[in-house]
């Protein structure tokens, strides 16, 4: 009797720490989705600067989903791509024309075009500590990940204008930068 217990005793802890790592690899798996995710926002981004004169979208207004909604055609207006897996205090908008800023999980760096060094930060996952909207992104350098960010405090993706994607523990340091920033 007691080897019976002592055998289900150790596969019961087999199994919980089986679940514990099964639990990592799914937010892997869902940032990897969000990674992927952002990076077709960019080919629609990059696709828009294409048809208009090398700008990227900006709609005049500091409503992000403003400027995702000029991509909608780049994008066949396939509006889930602006939500993040991991990011469960939104819903993903079915179409880009309908959607609202509550449907999105990126941030927008506006003013920018296809001409921009490479190396600026176009989108990237909300959460970036407290951002004011109407700031520039050289405020926030070094700046950790809020709790809110759909990674929580484990970092989040930055797409750059030069269309890379890179994953970040603290936002990335820009600190000549004077763009403004979009939020959702």
């Amino acid at each position: 009797m007691i080897e019976l217990l002592m055998t289900m005793a150790v596969i019961l802890l087999l199994a919980g720490l089986l679940g514990f790592h099964l639990a990592g690899v799914r937010e892997r798996a869902r940032r990897l989705e969000c990674m992927n995710n952002l990076r077709q926002v960019g080919l629609g981004i990059k696709q828009y600067a294409t048809d208009n004169l090398e700008l990227f979208p900006e709609s005049g207004t500091n409503s992000v989903e403003t400027h995702f909604k000029l991509i909608s055609n780049n994008v066949q207006n396939i509006g889930k791509i602006f939500r993040c897996p991991s990011d469960f205090t939104r819903t993903g908008a079915t179409l880009v024309t309908s959607m609202l800023a509550t449907n999105i999980s990126f941030g927008y760096t506006r003013g920018l075009s296809d001409g921009s060094p490479i190396n600026v930060p176009l989108a990237f996952d909300r959460g970036v500590g407290a951002i004011p909207t109407d700031s520039s992104l050289s405020n926030f350098v070094g700046q950790s990940w809020a709790i809110t960010s759909p990674h929580k405090v484990d970092g989040g993706n930055v797409l750059f204008s030069g269309g890379y994607i890179q994953f970040f523990g603290t936002f990335p340091d820009n600190v000549g930068m004077t763009n403004k920033v979009s939020l959702p």
